[in-house]
């Protein structure tokens, strides 16, 4: 029986260990006031289970709001888009940011849905006056799921500084299982 054991942890161990979320360091100089506001979504990578509210999303919008109460750095990321066109219903999900170091701000755990959903590491690696890259990540059941979400204060941004942010989440190793990146559709919206 150990023997058996030993050799099913040795046979799936990289594989367990290769699938769990990473911990990225929060941005430098991250301030909640420069995050906070109406931001929108260029580009992203998702698993299946990352991606299943936003799988039929176009024209996503994030509103960023940091009220710390009742504890210090909680907040809402309120995420709207529309259902498969520009003029589609708008559809929300709605995620509690608890949990923010003082020391490290920028990270939190995100709660979305029911009670009985497990919160994710929600961090925001990169931003500046008009851009942001924001990454969560959970596993549940031993499966995880991750999303890299690059945003924008307007609905357009320079390729050459989205392939740059998206090469720097590459870097860091958010993306394990080589997911393709996928444009937000923005135009018309």
């Amino acid at each position: 029986m150990r023997v058996l054991l030993s050799l099913v942890i040795w046979v799936f161990a990289p594989v367990l260990a290769k699938s769990g979320c990473s911990f990225p360091a929060p941005a430098k100089g991250f301030t909640h006031s420069k995050y906070e506001g109406k931001w929108f979504e260029v580009g992203k990578v998702q698993t299946g289970g990352g991606a299943f509210f936003e799988r039929n999303c176009v024209c996503t919008e994030l509103g960023i709001t940091i009220s710390n109460s009742p504890n210090y750095g909680d907040g809402i990321a309120d995420n709207d888009c529309r259902d498969k066109t520009v003029d589609g219903k708008w559809t929300n999900a709605t995620g509690t940011l608890t949990g923010e170091d003082q020391a490290a701000p920028g990270r939190w755990l995100e709660k979305v849905g029911p009670s009985f959903a497990p919160a994710v590491n929600y961090t925001v690696i990169s931003l500046g006056d008009d851009y942001a890259v924001e990454y969560d990540c959970g596993t549940s059941f031993g499966v995880t799921n991750y999303c890299i979400h690059v945003m924008s204060r307007t609905r357009t941004m320079d390729p050459q500084l989205f392939s740059s942010l998206m090469q720097q989440a590459e870097e860091m190793g958010l993306n394990p299982q080589n997911l393709p990146v996928t444009m937000t559709k923005q135009d018309g919206c």
